[in-house]
């Protein structure tokens, strides 16, 4: 897959964000069971708290999105996290996903961020290969507990 004609846009629309959840649905994420005025209502909050949303299209189809956001403490802004990085299967390989995270790096950059954060699972071996291919380092565990 060549990516020379697959540009890296902004995500603004709430319409656009409904397709991404569509996407990640597909690639085995869970089928969009939320109502589509609570998804809206999310999006434009996140958007409020200074998230950003890039977007990769091949023509009218959605084949890669991204989220990125401030980590907000009281000591500065200057941290940022990655969120949900998606590139569709049959896309990957060909640096969409490369471009995705160059365009959150430069957006935080721009925003006057000096580091990146971003979570894989440990045993998603192919995203730690790309994480690290493109210059991320293991910094932390994180650790979960389920409130269920």
């Amino acid at each position: 897959m060549n990516n020379k004609n697959i540009p890296i846009l902004p995500l603004t629309e709430p319409a656009d964000y409904l397709e991404a959840l569509d996407l990640l649905a597909e690639l085995g994420g869970s089928p969009r069971t939320i109502p589509e005025e609570t998804i809206r209502t999310n999006f434009a909050l996140c958007r409020q708290q200074g998230h950003a949303f890039f977007q990769a299209r091949d023509g009218r189809k959605l084949v890669g999105i991204i989220n990125i956001f401030p980590m907000i403490n009281a000591l500065s802004l200057t941290t940022w996290r990655i969120n949900g990085l998606v590139v569709d299967k049959a896309y990957r390989k060909a640096g969409i996903g490369r471009h995705l995270m160059q365009a959150c790096e430069n957006h935080a950059r721009a925003q006057g961020g000096k580091t990146m954060l971003l979570g894989v699972l440990t045993d998603n071996e192919q995203a730690n290969t790309f994480y690290e291919t493109i210059g991320y380092k293991v910094s932390a565990r994180q650790f979960s507990k389920s409130l269920a």
